[in-house]
C-alpha cells in the first residue's frame, strides 16, 4: 500500500509540474531555419513565389506522396494559392499574402480543424557567397495541450523546414 501511494504521489507531481509548464509557456511560437544558396536571390525567390514549384521541394509531399495538391486561379506572387489533402498531412490550404520581389513571401494557412490560422513567412538576402534564405513559422495556441504540443510541433517543422530549403538550394544550384 506505501507503494501504491508514493506512485500515486508521484504521478500527482508530475502532472502538476506539466500543467504549471504549460500555463508559463507561451500561447505563440515560432520556428525559422535558414540555409545559404550559392545563386543570385532572384532564381531562389522565383522558386517559393511560383506554387506550382512546391511540388518539387515540398517536404509535405515527400512525407505524403498521396496527397492531392490543387491550384487556385492565380500561380505566382500575391494571392496565389492551394489547397491539400492526404492522408498524412490533413487538408488545409495556403494563400501567399505578400510578396515583394526577392525580400520576402508572407503566407497564410488554415488547416482543417483548426480555428485559428497560422501565417509563414520566406526571407531572401543578397550575401558575399550568394543567397541567405530564412523559411519561418509563427502559429498561436489558446489550449494547455496546444502549448505542450508546440514543443513537438516546433521540432518536426525544424526538420521539414531544414528538407525544403534544402531541396530548394539543390534544385537551384542544379540549374547555376
Amino acid at each position: 500500500m506505501n507503494i501504491l501511494k508514493k506512485l500515486l504521489s508521484t504521478l500527482v507531481i508530475v502532472v502538476g509540474v506539466i500543467f504549471i509548464a504549460a500555463l508559463l509557456m507561451p500561447s505563440r511560437f515560432t520556428v525559422e531555419r535558414e540555409t545559404l544558396i550559392k545563386s543570385e536571390v532572384a532564381p531562389v525567390f522565383e522558386q517559393v513565389n511560383r506554387i506550382e514549384n512546391n511540388e518539387k521541394w515540398s517536404a509535405w509531399k515527400q512525407l505524403d506522396p498521396g496527397m492531392v495538391i490543387t491550384a487556385g486561379n492565380i500561380n505566382e506572387g500575391q494571392g496565389a494559392s492551394y489547397s491539400w489533402k492526404g492522408e498524412k498531412t490533413g487538408s488545409g490550404a495556403l494563400v501567399i499574402t505578400n510578396s515583394i520581389a526577392n525580400e520576402r513571401i508572407d503566407t497564410e494557412m488554415t488547416f482543417e480543424g483548426e480555428k485559428e490560422k497560422a501565417h509563414g513567412y520566406w526571407l531572401f538576402k543578397k550575401v558575399s557567397d550568394g543567397t541567405l534564405v530564412t523559411q519561418g513559422f509563427k502559429a498561436r495556441t489558446d489550449s494547455l495541450l496546444g502549448r505542450l504540443q508546440s514543443i513537438f510541433i516546433k521540432m518536426f517543422l525544424s526538420k521539414q523546414f531544414s528538407k525544403e530549403l534544402t531541396n530548394i538550394k539543390n534544385i537551384v544550384e542544379k540549374k547555376e
